[in-house]
């Protein structure tokens, strides 16, 4: 006997079994034991009448030819169609002959759902049993299933993860990015929606520490209706993150070889990324506690107040300048954490008054200072920003926070600040040097205040003015992609590091209170060139056959450097208990600042005198023993006007690249 007739001789059977059992079980339910024992005889005719009627139309409408394997909603409306036909055919048929005199008038709706109950029951626990044998044999065979987060509305994404069934032993699909808040901790077929785009980061650090990290993202909904910043998000956060991004459900892609999303981190980075500092130790270290951050809407602050805000603190404060960004980071960690006591604190490091009254009511265990100006070259146009935020406003929460009695002030500085170039790179070394001597100032006066320390980062990938997505936004038009210098490098690293970090310094300063005025340093590997990180991004991402990319050379900006270094000359460097993280401390003691230097820093900044802020931050450097990597540079490229290289064929550097396979 041919295959697919046996199958359906089987399946032929088995739907008259259970026509049969559905209909004694119909009357029964309605005659109740007595009267149905008292008419089974007839109720048997009855029976084999309608198994027999409906074997024969489930035959014509093809229900007995339905795959069990994949049973899925379109056979269930096929069984109750078939059923509905039956019961009306036998109905018919049994009025002619005894016009109902022994039916109730009930029983055919009965019979409806005892009906479909029978014929859908065993179909679906079969799909369900194979699923599970599939799922097993993948497992027991070693086979890579591949995880898939969905990105779009609720119809776009039930259409996919129908699709996606017909891959059980291939395909997870582990959660769903809608495109409404309301719909967040809603199912679809089971699959939780996790949150919206906005939140894509912060639901790939989920699905880590589940174990359930996803492999790909698919983009369900039209690109058209996702707008720019959306577009961004995913494209950005996906490809720093190491997950393949699709714009459409192609199984040979998902499956196999992606095209159009970023390198993995480890290919950007040239090195493996440093695993973070475990759960446990982290909650120890701010679980139960009062945590401020500043600068809590940018890259860095967010990502530490996800960390911190995951090990249970007793209260949060989230404290910026930007009303827009303190927004969007209270509202995340409220969806995310509805328990936790969360403070937005909208305020200006810079004004003293506030900052200390904030910081003195707050009353924080640990504060977090990743507030500051960045950019090179916009500080380079505005010294001014520059000295008001990174050197006063750090001077404002710390010594707020030594007078709150915190236990531990953590400060973000950057590889900028070894031998400065730059106004921001000096900034950002002066603000080293003042938390280096406060710290040493109470270790020599025998006082148990706060522990104060720096973190020193390179090149954060993904942060906001990161070079990645400026250059995959350049790539997406077509080109050119603009690189300051050929042989510029940076050392890199990833948020997640970056916010590890900062947690591993605040976790040292507490286990060794005797060692003080310490920098903590990633180790970051060999620097990676710009210009091969460009060409990586353009390998990369999807283009068109023999589309052409340029690389437009436009020269150094006012106070940049080819190369950055880690450490100063005048430092040591150790390593801690914690792999891949060091720290330097200085060979002699931190100066400190005299409070005359800073009060004069301040109205300098404050009247917006250029050249009087040039003059005292020359001197503050010099008195402070800060080597510059060029002593003149500070006062040339302060005052020097930022101009714009052509692109002549001297400094464009032409790609031709074929898509990827």
């Amino acid at each position: 006997m041919p295959r697919l007739r046996k199958y359906s001789v089987l399946i032929a059977l088995h739907d008259f079994v259970a026509s049969l059992v559905a209909f004694v079980a119909a009357f029964a339910a309605r005659l109740g034991t007595t009267d149905f024992l008292r008419s089974s005889d007839d109720l048997i005719y009855s029976g084999l009448t309608f198994a027999v009627i409906c074997v024969i139309v489930y035959q014509i409408i093809g229900l007995s030819s339905a795959y069990w394997r994949y049973t899925s909603i379109a056979d269930v409306r096929l069984i109750v169609v078939a059923t509905a036909v039956s019961i009306l055919i036998w109905t018919t048929l049994t009025f002619t002959i005894t016009r109902l005199e022994s039916t109730p008038r009930s029983l055919p709706f009965i019979l409806f759902l005892a009906e479909v109950a029978a014929l859908t029951g065993p179909r679906i626990c079969y799909r369900m049993l194979r699923d599970y044998r599939d799922r097993r044999k993948s497992r027991s065979a070693n086979r890579r299933v591949t995880r898939l987060l969905l990105v779009g509305g609720p119809s776009d994404v039930f259409k996919v993860i129908n699709w996606a069934a017909a891959y059980p032993h291939q395909l997870e699909v582990i959660g769903i990015l809608g495109d409404k808040q309301r719909h967040v901790g809603l199912s679809i077929q089971g699959i939780r929606i996790l949150g919206v785009i906005r939140d894509l980061s912060s639901v790939l650090d989920k699905l880590q520490r589940e174990d359930r990290f996803p492999d790909s993202a698919l983009i369900c909904a039209s690109l058209q209706r996702l707008n720019s910043d959306e577009q961004d998000i995913l494209a950005t956060v996906t490809g720093l993150r190491g997950v393949r991004l699709h714009k459409e459900f192609r199984p040979d892609q998902i499956l196999g070889q992606t095209i159009g999303s970023l390198p993995p981190l480890a290919r950007l980075l040239g090195r493996a990324e440093t695993g973070a500092m475990p759960a446990a130790t982290q909650e120890k270290l701010v679980g139960g506690k009062k945590i401020l951050i500043t600068g809590a809407g940018g890259t860095i602050g967010a990502e530490v107040a996800r960390y911190v805000a995951a090990a249970t603190p007793a209260r949060l404060g989230l404290l910026d300048v930007s009303e827009f960004n303190l927004y969007q980071i209270r509202r995340e960690l409220q969806d995310e954490f509805p328990d936790l006591d969360i403070d937005p604190i909208l305020c200006n490091i810079r004004d003293q008054d506030i900052v200390r009254s904030v910081i003195r009511d707050f009353a924080p265990d640990i504060v977090i200072h990743a507030a500051a100006l960045k950019h090179v070259d916009m500080v380079e146009e505005t010294p001014r920003e520059g000295v008001l935020t990174n050197i006063i406003g750090t001077i404002n929460v710390a010594e707020a926070t030594a007078e709150s009695g915190a236990a531990i002030f953590v400060q973000v500085s950057t590889d900028k600040a070894v031998d400065p170039s730059s106004v921001m790179g000096l900034t950002k070394r002066l603000c080293e040097l003042y938390v280096s001597s406060l710290d040493s100032r109470r270790l020599e006066n025998g006082e148990t205040g706060t522990r104060f320390m720096s973190v020193r980062f390179g090149n954060v990938i993904g942060s906001s003015g990161s070079v990645v997505p400026l250059f995959r936004q350049q790539i997406e038009r077509g080109g050119p992609v603009t690189v300051t210098h050929p042989d510029m490098d940076r050392y890199f690293m990833t948020v997640r590091e970056a916010a590890g970090l900062i947690f591993q310094a605040a976790h040292d300063g507490i286990q060794n209170d005797r060692r003080r005025g310490r920098v903590f340093v990633l180790e970051m590997g060999k620097p990676v060139k710009i210009v091969d990180l460009a060409k990586q991004l353009i390998a990369s991402l999807e283009l068109s056959p023999d589309q052409k990319i340029d690389i437009v050379f436009t020269g150094l900006r006012p106070g940049e450097k080819l190369s950055e270094k880690l450490f100063c000359d005048d430092e040591t460097c150790f390593h801690t208990a914690h792999p891949g993280v060091l720290y330097a401390e200085p060979r002699s003691a931190a100066p400190e600042f005299s409070p005359e230097a800073i009060r004069q820093l301040r109205e300098a900044a404050y009247a917006n005198d250029r050249p009087a802020l040039i003059k005292l931050l020359r001197d503050l450097a010099t008195s402070s023993g800060v080597v510059m990597t060029d002593p003149e540079s500070l006062e040339l490229s302060a005052l020097a006007e930022r101009k714009t290289p052509e692109s002549t064929a001297d400094n464009v550097l032409p790609l031709k690249l074929k898509r990827p396979r």
